[in-house]
C-alpha cells in the first residue's frame, strides 16, 4: 500500500541522516509517498544504523527529488529513513 507522508523537520532527523541529506532538495513538509509494506529494520543495507529504518519512496518520489537535484530520473526506487517523515 501507497501512503502519503510529509517530511519531517529537520530537528527530528536522525544525526547521519543531517549530516548526508541536502535540505534544499529534501525540504521539511514536502509530500512523498512511501510503500507502506517496505519498512525495514535498522539492520538492513539501507540502514544509516541510527536505532530506526527505513521505507521504500514510491518511483515517482524518487524522480522528483532527482530532478529537483538536476539529475536525470531512475528505473529504481529510492529509500528514507524513518525519521525523516512524520508518520502518525
Amino acid at each position: 500500500m501507497i501512503a502519503r507522508v510529509r517530511i519531517a523537520p529537520v530537528e527530528n532527523w536522525c544525526a547521519n541522516t543531517r549530516g548526508e541529506i541536502e535540505e534544499r532538495v529534501y525540504s521539511p513538509g514536502t509530500v512523498v509517498e512511501i510503500e507502506t509494506s517496505s519498512w525495514t529494520p535498522n539492520d538492513s543495507e539501507y540502514s544509516r544504523q541510527c536505532g530506526g529504518g527505513t521505507f521504500r519512496l514510491s518511483l515517482a518520489s524518487t524522480n522528483m527529488f532527482r530532478v529537483k537535484a538536476g539529475k536525470e530520473p531512475q528505473n529504481h526506487c529510492g529509500y528514507f529513513c524513518e525519521h525523516m517523515l512524520e508518520i502518525d
